[in-house]
């Protein structure tokens, strides 16, 4: 089953897999092949000929820093956003 937030998720991003909804399993996407030895480090074999929307190619480089995980500082930094006055407009309506 598909739940409604992939469904979202992937009409606003693009991603390296994709979900096929027929069978539940891991699909390609961005990534033409990925393999692993540990379950940790991961190998990734990106499509050839795709662009960001401002024309830019995709390379492993620009994969790689929207992987990164943010140091402490910055998740601190954007917990302190989110304060009770934008509470109302970040709920579901």
């Amino acid at each position: 089953m598909v739940s409604g937030s992939f469904i979202l998720n992937s009409g606003s991003i693009e991603t390296l897999v994709r979900l096929d909804p027929t069978t539940g399993k891991l699909a390609p996407w961005l990534a033409e092949t990925w393999e692993t030895q540990d379950g940790e480090h991961w190998t990734f074999t990106l499509r050839k000929g795709v662009k960001f929307h401002n024309g830019k190619p995709m390379t492993a480089e620009a994969v790689k820093a929207s992987l990164r995980i943010p140091s402490p500082k910055i998740r601190r930094r954007r917990r302190r956003c989110r304060s009770p006055a934008l509470k109302p407009l970040m709920s579901p309506r």
